[in-house]
C-alpha cells in the first residue's frame, strides 16, 4: 500500500510540471538559521540520533506544492512538512551529532521529485528519509541502489552538502 502512494505522489509530481534540475524557484524561506540550530540542539540534547530521527518521523508527512523551505525551528513546532523540511531537519540534526549531512534530490526526466538526507561518518553512508533510515553502506555511489530498494525508481541522484544546498538557497 506504501508503494501504491509514493507511485501516485510521484505520478501527481510529474504531472504537474514540478521543480527543475537545480532550479528550484523558492518562494519563500520560513524560519530562521540560527532558531534553527537552537531548536535542534535543545531536541538532541540527552538523545541519540536515532531517538531525535524517531521525533522527526512523528511529525506528518504533509505534501505541499509551494516551493516553500521550512526550517527546522519552524518544522518541530508545527510538527508537519513534506521531504525537504525532513530532509533539511534530518540535515541540522545529523551536523549536530558530528555527521557530515549531505542533502539529496531524486531526479527523474530532469525534475526533483523528492528530497532525503545522507549521513556520512569515518566513510560510511545512510540514507535518511522521512520514516526509512537504510544501514550503513560504503559508497555514496550506491545511494541510487538504496533508493531503488526501497521502491523509488530513482534515475539520477544528485547530492549537495548541507552547506552547500543552503548557501545556493541564500539561507546564511
Amino acid at each position: 500500500m506504501r508503494v501504491l502512494a509514493l507511485f501516485l505522489i510521484l505520478i501527481m509530481l510529474i504531472l504537474s510540471g514540478c521543480v527543475k534540475l537545480d532550479v528550484f524557484p523558492v518562494t519563500g524561506i520560513v524560519g530562521s538559521l540560527e532558531a534553527s540550530e537552537q531548536v535542534v540542539e535543545s531536541y538532541c540534547q540527552n538523545k541519540t540520533f536515532e531517538e531525535v530521527y524517531g521525533i522527526i518521523a512523528s511529525f506528518k508527512y504533509q505534501l505541499e506544492l509551494s516551493n516553500e523551505i521550512i526550517l527546522p525551528d519552524v518544522l518541530f513546532k508545527r510538527k508537519y512538512g513534506d521531504c525537504e523540511d525532513f530532509a533539511i531537519a534530518n540535515a541540522f540534526v545529523a551536523k549536530y551529532y558530528g555527521y557530515t549531512p549531505y542533502i539529496v534530490y531524486l531526479i527523474i526526466n530532469g525534475k526533483i521529485l523528492h528530497y532525503s538526507t545522507v549521513i556520512e561518518m569515518d566513510g560510511r553512508y545512510r540514507l535518511v528519509e522521512h520514516e526509512y533510515i537504510s544501514d550503513w553502506y560504503s559508497n555514496i555511489e550506491d545511494t541510487e541502489k538504496i533508493y531503488n530498494s526501497i521502491g523509488y525508481s530513482a534515475k539520477i541522484i544528485k547530492i549537495k552538502s548541507l552547506q552547500k544546498f543552503l548557501s545556493d538557497l541564500e539561507i546564511r
